[in-house]
């Protein structure tokens, strides 16, 4: 679907150790979580911006207060699982990071 872009998306892995010559396995898996938790981070920016917009109004309408809610509740969710995905890199040994860092 067009609107995801998704071959955009998935061309974004570029690994810099494979453009020196000497190609590196585990540097995608960096650079995929990296991308990764940079998309939740802008969906956290995104919500919090929302709440923030509800809340500037000088008088809070109460049908926002659902909104406001669920969205605080969203991005505890998501830090939660940024949190939770981080143990995934423990499946690279320290000597490949240095590898390609």
């Amino acid at each position: 679907m067009k609107k995801f872009q998704i071959d955009k998306l998935l061309d974004c892995q570029k690994l810099q150790s494979e453009l020196n010559g000497q190609r590196v396995d585990d540097e995608h898996l960096f650079i995929v979580m990296h991308q990764a938790h940079e998309l939740w981070f802008k969906q956290i920016i995104f919500d919090v911006d929302t709440i923030r917009k509800a809340l500037n109004n000088p008088v809070l309408d109460e049908s926002k207060s659902l909104i406001i809610v669920s969205r605080l509740d969203r991005t505890v969710r998501i830090l939660s699982l940024l949190v939770d995905q981080i143990v995934i890199l423990d499946t690279m040994s320290p000597l490949d990071f240095v590898d390609f860092r």
